[in-house]
């Protein structure tokens, strides 16, 4: 029986090594004051808030993903359209500088 008793009392649980956002700071960030909460229920309402907080930041980067692969998609047509461009400016170059040579003689 007091194995079980000093087992319970060094038990430590893991919550207190997770990373969440530092007390002081989340409750400067919500509307209503935790203070009056057990600090049970004050980890949960940190948790859900970090769990908000993290899918609005995953969903942000989703977006800017989808928003950047269409930026490069984009810049792909223009890269080609201007490799294009490349090519007939030759062409017009060349012919050009057979007028001009034509015209002088």
């Amino acid at each position: 029986m007091k194995d079980s008793i000093q087992t319970c009392l060094e038990f430590r649980s893991l919550h207190d090594e997770i990373g969440l956002i530092p007390k002081e700071e989340y409750l400067k960030t919500i509307d209503s004051s935790d203070s009056s909460v057990s600090e049970h229920q004050q980890t949960l309402n940190r948790l859900y808030w970090e769990l908000k907080q993290r899918k609005k930041l995953n969903e942000s980067l989703n977006e800017m993903s989808r928003s950047m692969v269409e930026v490069k998609g984009k810049i792909a047509e223009k890269q080609a359209y201007l490799e294009g461009i490349s090519g007939k400016l030759k062409e017009i170059l060349e012919v050009s500088l057979l007028v001009i040579l034509t015209n002088l003689l």
